[in-house]
């Protein structure tokens, strides 16, 4: 589960804007490179009396106070409807450490190797399950990508088979649903499972980073995923 701190001069502001006000995370759109960088873009209605200067130095604060990583923002603009940020992370691990959440990309054999379930039942995009000798054999070779939010993702080459929790929506596009401790999906996630492919979806999550020193507030934007990491295994 991703983990927010904020100060308290902008809790009100993330609490609306980028933790989505109810939306979900239907608007959020991770890419992930073949090189294993992480692209994340956010768009979400404005709500709440801010500027955009007041968000770029809340970014920044957080991105100078990482140490260990590359984490750039790559835009922010602010209208008095909309609200728009792209971020950039150098590998899967400073998008994990920036955020303080579930992130890996690399072959199955390297997520084994981590600790990673790679053992479990896989299924097609017409929910047919793998066959576990040939997901053994190509485990060099194919990749993976493993994540704990329900978010939108786009990777770098065809996607193959994916874990149940994750609806493939195009060749190179899933959504992963929010699963709640009961084993439901929301009528949110249901409804978008619904779209057509969407390989040009622009979206994405909040932005957060190391603790402020002054009274931070805890926030988690996304229900939980049952406790399971989502699995997306492409070329």
């Amino acid at each position: 589960m991703r983990r927010r701190l904020l100060s308290a001069s902008l809790a009100i502001i993330c609490v609306c804007l980028l933790w989505g006000c109810g939306s979900g995370g239907d608007q959020t759109m991770l890419t992930a490179d073949a090189g294993g960088g992480i692209t994340e873009k956010i768009i979400e209605p404005k709500d709440g009396d801010f500027s955009q200067e007041e968000l770029e130095q809340y970014i920044t604060a957080q991105i100078e106070a990482f140490q260990g990583g590359t984490v750039t923002m790559d835009s922010c603009k602010v209208t008095a409807t909309d609200v728009e940020i792209s971020m950039t992370y150098g590998s899967w691990k400073d998008y994990a450490d920036f955020n303080q959440v579930v992130c890996f990309q690399g072959t199955l054999s390297e997520a084994d190797t981590a600790g990673y379930d790679i053992g479990q039942t896989w299924l097609d995009k017409k929910g047919k399950p793998a066959d576990q000798t040939v997901i053994r054999e190509r485990a060099k070779e194919w990749k993976v990508l493993i994540l704990g939010e329900p978010v939108r993702v786009k990777l770098p080459d065809k996607i193959l088979y994916a874990t149940d929790n994750v609806k493939i929506t195009g060749r190179r596009t899933a959504r992963i649903n929010t699963v709640m401790a009961d084993g439901s999906v929301p009528d949110s996630d249901t409804a978008a499972d619904a779209e057509a492919e969407d390989e040009t979806v622009t979206a994405s999550s909040a932005v957060s980073g190391s603790p402020q020193a002054e009274s931070p507030s805890v926030i988690n934007r996304y229900a939980t995923v049952a406790d399971r990491y989502a699995y997306i295994i492409y070329k």
